[in-house]
C-alpha cells in the first residue's frame, strides 16, 4: 500500500480526535488528495468517478467550532487511538470503619482535638472536640477551662495575685503593719503580710501604758505614746487589782482586805497587800450568859458569867 493510500485509510480514524488532529490531517490531505486515487484503483474508472463526486469537506468538522484546541498543539500518543480505555475508578482502601478505629491514629492530638473516621474517604482525620469539653490551659489559677472551637479557653481566674505588684492595690496605707506580698505556695494565690516588714517598737516595758509607738504615716517609732489600750497593766501597787491601760494610764480598783473577823484589824500595805493584826476589841462569844467578852489572839474570849435568875 502506497503512502497516499495509507493516509486516506487513516484519516477517518483521526476525525474524532479533535481540531488539532484535524488541522494536521487537512494539511496532509491537501498535499496528497490527488495521490489517494493512485495505486491500485487509479486505473479503475468507476473508482475515479466515485472520488470525483465526493465533497472534500462534507465529512470534516467545522473548524470554527468552539470545541477546537485554541493552542493549535496536542501531544499525540498511540493511546489516543485506543477508544476502549478502561474508565473504572481505582478501588478505595478503607483505613477505618468507625471513630474507635482511629483511637491511635495520631500521637500528637491536642487536648481539644479528636480523631474521627471520615466515611467518605474511609480514613482517619483530625477534628475539634465538642464545645465545653473540659481541658486545662496550664494556668493553675483558672478553673473551669473548656474547649471552644478546638482551642482550650481559660475559665474563671480565682487567684488574687501572680506577683507582689498585684498586691499593691490592697495596701491600707499603714507603713507600720507590714507590706503585702503574693503567696504562691497556695492555690488560689493570696496576698499576705510579709512578717519581715512589720515595724516592731520593742523597747517598751511589759505591762506599760506609755511607750514607743510606730507612726503609720512614716513607719518610725515615736516615744511617750499610749500603748496597750484596754490591756492588763501593773501599777506596782499591791493594794489595787484589775489594773488596765486607759488613755496611757494604768487604772485599777482598790483591793478589799475585809476578812469578816471582829478580832482582826484589816489593813493594806502597798508593797505586800492586805495585812491582818489581832486586836482586843469587845466581841460577842454568842453566849447570852456571859458579859464583857473581849478579843484576844484573834478569838473572842468570854467574859464573866451572869448569876442565875430566879
Amino acid at each position: 500500500m502506497t503512502l497516499p493510500l495509507l493516509i486516506c485509510n487513516i484519516v477517518p480514524l483521526f476525525m474524532t480526535e479533535g481540531v488539532a488532529v484535524i488541522r494536521f490531517l487537512v494539511v496532509l490531505l491537501t498535499a496528497t488528495v490527488l495521490g489517494c486515487g493512485s495505486s491500485g484503483d487509479q486505473n479503475d474508472p468507476d473508482a475515479q468517478a466515485q472520488r470525483d463526486t465526493v465533497d472534500a469537506t462534507s465529512d470534516l468538522p467545522d473548524l470554527n467550532s468552539n470545541d477546537q484546541d485554541t493552542t493549535g498543539e496536542r501531544d499525540f500518543t498511540p493511546q489516543d487511538l485506543d477508544s476502549s480505555q478502561d474508565d473504572t475508578k481505582p478501588e478505595i482502601i478503607c483505613n477505618c470503619k468507625n471513630n474507635d478505629d482511629c483511637a491511635t491514629a495520631f500521637a500528637d492530638l491536642d487536648q481539644c482535638e479528636r480523631a474521627i473516621c471520615n466515611p467518605n474517604s474511609c480514613s482517619c482525620e483530625r477534628a475539634p472536640k465538642l464545645d465545653n469539653f473540659p481541658c486545662d490551659d496550664g494556668d493553675a489559677c483558672t478553673f473551669g477551662d473548656k474547649c471552644i472551637d478546638g482551642a482550650c479557653k481559660p475559665g474563671e481566674n480565682q487567684c488574687e495575685c501572680s506577683t507582689n505588684d498585684d498586691c499593691a492595690g490592697l495596701e491600707d496605707g499603714n507603713l507600720c503593719n507590714g507590706t503585702l506580698i503574693c503567696d504562691s505556695s497556695v492555690i488560689p494565690t493570696v496576698c499576705v503580710v510579709d512578717p519581715a516588714t512589720i515595724i516592731d517598737c520593742g523597747q517598751n516595758l511589759p505591762g506599760a501604758c506609755m511607750g514607743f509607738v510606730c507612726d503609720p504615716q512614716t513607719g518610725e517609732c515615736v516615744p511617750d505614746q499610749p500603748i496597750n489600750e484596754g490591756l492588763e497593766c501593773d501599777d506596782l501597787d499591791a493594794c489595787t487589782e484589775n489594773d488596765t491601760c486607759v488613755n496611757g494610764e494604768c487604772v485599777a480598783e482598790e483591793v478589799d482586805c475585809d476578812d469578816g473577823l471582829v478580832c482582826t484589824t484589816d489593813e493594806c500595805n502597798p508593797e505586800i497587800g492586805c495585812v491582818y493584826t489581832y486586836n482586843e476589841e469587845p466581841c460577842d462569844d454568842g453566849n447570852p450568859n456571859t458579859i464583857g467578852d473581849k478579843c484576844k489572839d484573834g478569838v473572842c474570849v468570854p467574859g464573866e458569867e451572869l448569876p442565875p435568875s430566879d
